[in-house]
């Protein structure tokens, strides 16, 4: 489905810079007619300079808008899954990937979940990492989790167990021996199989900071409804 899509995206982008380059060609072809019927050399050669140029300048800006819509993966081991989402949801699953055949959240513990990935993408969007509907039922809670375009180590996935029990993310294949070893304690199974958390990617506006003095703070922005008020302020 996903390649279907990243397919579907480079057949528009590549379709738009054909139009506009179909455009300046009919263009060309007139200006390009004219040298011709006045017989002048120059003009001729300084016409298809211009139209190679306008090509090559039409294909970079395609290839460069087609990665930039591009998320790109890497798998780090043989386990690793690639983030994958269906039409019409927002974000895009993300499954743990360890060697060990399960791994143990005690209650109240926070633990990084490696995942086995490392990306890359156009600095105009930041990866964000948000709880699943089977998490936040099952008190796993998603904590901090920005992955900046810039950033190219593993995603690790920091998760909660907001409850008073242990809870395990077990491998299908071990989740026999896992109860048998573990059956005195009261151990709840996440499947290893089952996506952790999912991943927004979401546009980052480019802003740009200015210092201002503390005069002019107080006499163009500090008049708002709210003013200072803090937390509990607005008495909703």
């Amino acid at each position: 489905m996903m390649t279907k899509k990243k397919n579907s995206i480079k057949r528009e982008i590549v379709w738009n810079y054909t139009v506009i380059f179909c455009f300046l060609f009919i263009i060309w072809l007139g200006i390009f007619d004219k040298a011709v019927e006045d017989k002048n050399l120059l003009c001729m050669v300084c016409d298809v300079i211009v139209i190679v140029l306008w090509a090559v300048i039409c294909i970079v800006y395609a290839r460069d808008k087609i990665d930039r819509k591009t998320i790109k993966f890497k798998l780090l081991n043989n386990e690793a899954k690639l983030p994958c989402k269906k039409d019409g949801d927002a974000g895009y699953d993300i499954y743990a990937s360890f060697e060990d055949n399960w791994l143990i959240i005690r209650p109240h513990q926070t633990t990084m979940i490696p995942t086995g990935i490392a990306s890359a993408f156009a600095n105009d969007y930041v990866a964000v990492l948000k709880e699943r509907g089977s998490t936040g039922t099952r008190g796993l809670g998603q904590r901090a989790g920005i992955i900046d375009a810039s950033y190219r180590g593993e995603w690790f996935v920091p998760i909660t167990n907001h409850n008073d029990y242990t809870i395990a993310i077990v491998k299908d294949v071990w989740i026999d021996e896992f109860k048998a070893r573990h059956e005195a304690e009261s151990i709840r199974i996440y499947p290893y199989e089952k996506a952790i958390c999912q991943a927004l990617f979401l546009p980052v506006p480019k802003l740009s900071i200015e210092q201002i003095s503390k005069i002019e703070f107080a006499e163009k922005y500090a008049h708002t409804e709210r003013g200072e008020g803090a937390l509990g302020s607005s008495g909703k």
